[in-house]
């Protein structure tokens, strides 16, 4: 089975709880999955973008290369042959643009986005797992800015209504969805 794994938050420069979140999955699901492969989206411009080193180790030498060199020592799997990294280059709506598009032509089997954004344009059947993570936007509207909050809130109520399974982080992200 060939699984699309959404890694455009996995490799920012200044990861935060869901890049985190992403990287950590993706290395567990690469060492741990030996029977399926993964088809691994990433976003070049977030790659490239990079204000200052964070302070893991793992991420300490990355800035004296170039990063599609380095994705697989970051994962711990250079001699894996069950994934492949796809950047795809889209500046504005990555989601919504590069990767619906991408999932279009070479389509997965199965699209895993490890945040709330599901592509709104995808193939009929295609089946779809996403996180969500919390409702802050819904909940703590003051700490998020416009016009973010409300593509925060419209993505995740699209999410829940439209993937085929969702992953709740916590009991009470369950509850409020």
């Amino acid at each position: 089975m060939v699984i699309g794994f959404d890694a455009s938050r996995a490799f920012v420069a200044q990861p935060t709880g869901t890049e985190n979140y992403s990287y950590q999955l993706l290395k567990a699901l690469l060492k741990i999955d030996r029977k399926n492969f993964y088809r691994i989206y990433v976003n070049p411009f977030n790659l490239s973008s990079r204000p200052s080193p964070p302070e893991a180790d793992e991420w300490r030498d990355l800035f004296q290369q170039p990063l599609m060199q380095e994705i697989p020592r970051l994962l711990a799997v250079a001699r894996n042959d069950n994934y492949e990294v796809k950047p795809i280059s889209w500046p504005r709506l990555w989601t919504q643009g590069g990767l619906a598009l991408e999932c279009l032509k070479n389509p997965p089997d199965v699209l895993f986005i490890p945040a709330h954004t599901l592509p709104i344009i995808h193939r009929l059947g295609l089946k779809t797992v996403v996180t969500i993570h919390d409702l802050g936007a819904q909940y703590l509207p003051q700490y998020h800015q416009f016009p973010h909050k409300y593509y925060l809130s419209w993505s995740t109520v699209y999410a829940v209504n439209h993937a085929t399974k969702i992953i709740a982080v916590s009991e009470s992200t369950k509850r409020d969805l």
